[in-house]
């Protein structure tokens, strides 16, 4: 949340949290890296264990933190879905949650199609995606 929420007014504990860092961002008495990402999805591993799928809907990072910080955290994220073998989707395609027009700073945006994409987070969902079969 202090990473993917950072200065979202949606989420009521905004206003209390420093500029996030990541990795290495401490919250709930952890520190977040990609470890502690694994971990906390070690409850859907469980329910995955009992013959559940599991795919991760809903979720992006708000455009308040750096672009450099968004891009660990994304990166790091896809690459825990990706080694459980889950599929995902972004909670929007446009907006301060999505890949298009999102308005991060720092970011490098692209015309695509008529949108302003986000080149290298578009490049990380391409590289990321999950086939039917688990290959790209």
């Amino acid at each position: 949340m202090p990473v993917s929420h950072h200065a979202a007014a949606c989420w009521p504990d905004h206003a209390n949290v420093p500029a996030p860092v990541y990795p290495g961002v401490v919250w709930e008495d952890r520190t977040w890296d990609r470890s502690t990402l694994q971990d906390f999805y070690q409850p859907w591993r469980n329910v995955e264990a009992n013959g559940a799928t599991v795919h991760i809907r809903e979720f992006g990072c708000f455009n308040r933190p750096l672009n450099d910080i968004a891009m660990r955290w994304f990166t790091d994220l896809f690459s825990v879905f990706e080694k459980f073998g889950w599929g995902y989707a972004m909670w929007i395609f446009q907006g301060p949650f999505g890949i298009i027009e999102h308005g991060r700073f720092s970011a490098k945006f692209e015309p695509l199609y008529c949108y302003l994409v986000d080149r290298a987070l578009l490049d990380l969902l391409i590289n990321s995606r999950m086939t039917r079969q688990g290959i790209r």
